[in-house]
């Protein structure tokens, strides 16, 4: 191997390491974002109850927990980077993380409202 073919070697190894960094911070803007409000995110697990009859007629009661909160992040991190207008609807932007953050605070607000009018 000659030294100008080691060197577009290590170029293009660079370059793959340096859009692996690139999407990794991308990565981590959405997890910012889910973190700061997780505990949010997590009051959105409930527990189920579900009533039947045995095969003798008596009442039985079944209890289940819902675990929401992954499907709602899920759900609300897409409508973001819709809004967004993002291509790679994958990652958000650095640039993105205060209106992403708006954006999710108007989302749960908005569900949390809902939330409470319906167990009225």
């Amino acid at each position: 191997m000659t030294n100008e073919e080691r060197i577009a070697q290590l170029e293009s190894e660079v370059f793959a390491l340096k859009e692996d960094m690139k999407r990794n911070r991308k990565a981590n803007v959405w997890k910012k974002v889910k973190d700061k409000f997780s505990l949010e995110l997590n009051s959105f697990n409930w527990v189920d109850i579900h009533e039947t009859t045995r095969y003798d007629g008596k009442p039985i009661t079944f209890k289940q927990n819902r675990l929401e909160s992954y499907h709602i992040q899920q759900a609300i991190g897409t409508l973001i980077r819709i809004a967004l207008k993002r291509k790679g609807l994958n990652y958000l932007e650095e640039t993105d993380e205060e209106e992403a953050t708006e954006m999710m605070k108007e989302i749960l607000e908005i569900m949390k409202k809902r939330r409470n009018t319906n167990e009225k």
